[in-house]
């Protein structure tokens, strides 16, 4: 009985995953610019596809440093 079940799953797991679409991107392209007054401009374009789910979306978060500049110190 074990044997006809577990072969009834593979059967159906093979059938069914083709039609199962994860999400996936299709493309990404990103322009950075850096300029001189320490901004930066990030411009992206995603084609993203988020096959049969309902929610979804993308997340960013952005690390930064902020350095200060150093005061001269005398010792």
């Amino acid at each position: 009985m074990k044997k006809i079940l577990f072969g009834l799953l593979i059967f159906f797991s093979l059938f069914f995953a083709p039609l199962v679409k994860a999400e996936e991107i299709k493309s990404f392209d990103a322009q950075i610019n850096i300029n001189k007054d320490e901004t930066i401009d990030v411009i992206e374009k995603i084609v993203y596809d988020f096959g049969l789910e309902k929610r979804h979306g993308i997340f960013r978060t952005v690390t930064f440093i902020k350095k200060t500049k150093m005061e001269k110190s005398i010792y």
